[in-house]
């Protein structure tokens, strides 16, 4: 993939992933603001209709209250049995005064009846009757209310029947029990704020056990209201807003406690009528997103046409440069960029390719001058090895077989040092010369110095820097064994660990350094020979590598640290 294409990737991904994360982040934020701002609209419209239904149970129960203490109601339904003609008539005549009095059961009550513990007809208002099975049931459960309202949806069709006991005014003993007949209407015209808000929410008025009192649906009133979450987050946990499943539809519930009751008002909202509007702006907002991408795809297109256009001039030019055909710098570009500042160095460096040619052309020339020059200038060192194996001969043909051992070693030595031209050599090799090094110093200084070479076969593989170990022995003998009384001894030996090669050059000469308290005279290295070994090792393999000088048990001992590479694996 081309580096054009890499870089309009990744601005698109750059713009668009951006884009795409701010707008579900917007949308699921702007989607859960605008729902709950729902919902604490329902929430103050549900508060709302539970005061007004507050007011409705109100204003029955104080209708219920002027009846049954009204002084005709507690003084002739107490001596029921003793009362005459006059007396019920009277009492009749002030129940039905009361009634007429009150808007609640002058406008809505359809029966009202008086009954004695023994459900014997105190008072009877309306133009129907209640059914004894009924009346049982009724006054079973008004009774077990102790003095509390009892509100019964189930009975009669379209209707609510309300019970309450009428206790003697003194004892509070029970004397019977009245029951009023009202239209349900008379409470669910309360809801109609509610439902007209939308016509797919429910609403419900339930008491603890479930039990529909009224409704906005008019099929529901009298059913038990069986969701069993809402029941729980409405009366258990009083949540103010959860989500339940009704009839395979989602709703959010919210609810509240109808005051002076024990009936709570349970709005179920439909959750598609709260995610009408944020479906809206969800579709605005994914029209907003593909123009926001289309736009970044069009401006990463522009931006990377607008670098690359100058880039792909440089990238034409270098290709015909290549193979040397052309070299003249031939690119115009005047902005003052970075790719301006690349394509003025690119011109500026075929200016100097084309100078470099010139020089090179010139230098090749005086290579193969120099060349013939070196041709003439190695008759010398043949001329010189000639001499030195002529010289040899003579010795020998004269017996002076230690002059002849002298040259031959010098001979050798000298054609390693000038012919050998290879930075490394073999351990093997540096030993080998250090012994023709040792037989020219023996004629110098006698046969009072030899050396002991304890190296096995696969460490004299390994290769070294040249001339490496020389300096050390050639310390040995120039400062060890200078005017020493006795035989000296250079030992080399070696041990192999971990890819690591530790080499201990030892002499029983006076040493370099104080035996007295074994330790070096300064902090540097006396010799500058040694110096320049430890800075060798070190240039070539690294500071962790390098020399160390001791005095040990008579000896003085030069240990080197170095890698382990066999000769065959240079490179």
């Amino acid at each position: 993939m081309s580096f054009r294409k890499k870089l309009l990737m990744a601005l698109i991904g750059i713009s668009i992933v951006p884009i795409i994360l701010i707008s579900i982040a917007f949308r699921f934020e702007s989607k859960r603001d605008i729902q709950n701002k729902y919902l604490i609209l329902f929430d103050r419209t549900l508060k709302e209709t539970a005061n007004h239904m507050s007011v409705q149970f109100s204003t029955i129960e104080k209708a219920l209250d002027e009846v049954m203490v009204h002084d005709d109601v507690q003084e002739n339904l107490h001596v029921f049995d003793e009362n005459d003609t006059y007396s019920r008539y009277t009492t009749s005549t002030a129940i039905k005064m009361t009634i007429y009095k009150d808007p609640v059961m002058n406008n809505y009550i359809n029966i009202f009846e008086i009954l004695t513990n023994d459900d014997v007809y105190f008072y009877n208002y309306g133009f129907d009757e209640i059914d004894e099975d009924t009346r049982k049931s009724i006054k079973s459960k008004t009774y077990d209310l102790a003095g509390k309202s009892y509100y019964d949806p189930t009975s009669r069709e379209g209707e609510i029947l309300i019970s309450r006991v009428i206790n003697w005014r003194f004892s509070l003993q029970p004397m019977g029990y009245m029951i009023m007949s009202v239209p349900e209407s008379y409470f669910s015209n309360v809801l109609d704020g509610l439902d007209s808000i939308n016509d797919g929410i429910l609403v419900y008025v339930i008491n603890k056990d479930g039990v529909i009192l009224s409704s906005n649906k008019t099929e529901k009133i009298g059913s038990i209201f069986d969701n069993e979450k809402a029941i729980a987050g409405v009366i258990e946990d009083k949540q103010v807003a959860f989500s339940v499943n009704e009839d395979n539809r989602t709703y959010y519930v919210t609810s509240d406690l109808i005051e002076e009751t024990e009936y709570y008002l349970v709005c179920l909202i439909p959750n598609s009528y709260l995610s009408e509007e944020t479906s809206r702006l969800g579709l605005l907002i994914l029209i907003f997103v593909v123009i926001a991408i289309l736009a970044a795809i069009l401006v990463a297109f522009i931006l990377t046409r607008a670098i690359f256009k100058p880039i792909n001039q440089l990238v034409d030019v270098m290709k015909n440069t290549k193979g040397g055909n052309d070299l003249t710098p031939n690119i115009e570009y005047q902005k003052r960029d970075e790719i301006g500042y690349l394509i003025s160095n690119f011109n500026e460096m075929l200016h100097r390719i084309q100078s470099l040619i010139t020089k090179l052309e010139v230098e090749e020339r005086e290579k193969r001058e120099a060349e013939l020059s070196m041709l003439q200038a190695q008759i010398n060192p043949h001329f010189l090895f000639n001499v030195l194996n002529s010289l040899k001969w003579t010795a020998k043909m004269s017996q002076s077989y230690s002059v002849a051992d002298g040259l031959d070693a010098l001979s050798n030595l000298l054609r390693d040092t000038i012919t050998n031209k290879n930075e490394y050599v073999s351990l093997r090799e540096e030993i080998k010369n250090i012994e023709n090094y040792i037989v020219i110093q023996q004629m110098r200084y006698g046969d009072n110095f030899y050396l002991i070479n304890n190296l096995s076969e696969e460490m004299n593989e390994t290769e070294i820097p040249k001339l490496l170990l020389q300096p050390i022995v050639e310390n040995s003998i120039i400062h060890g064994f200078e005017n020493i009384d006795y035989d000296g001894k250079i030992t080399i030996d070696g041990f192999l660990e971990d890819g690591i090669l530790t080499l201990r050059i030892a002499d029983n000469g006076k040493g370099l350094i104080d035996k007295q308290v074994n330790r070096m005279p300064s902090k540097k290295l006396t010799s500058i020979g040694l110096s320049n070994v430890e800075e060798r090792i070190k240039l070539h393999f690294g500071q962790e590598y390098g020399l160390e000088l001791l005095f040990e048990d008579g000896f003085t001992v030069v240990t080197l640290c170095l890698p382990y590479k066999k000769r065959e694996d240079h490179v």
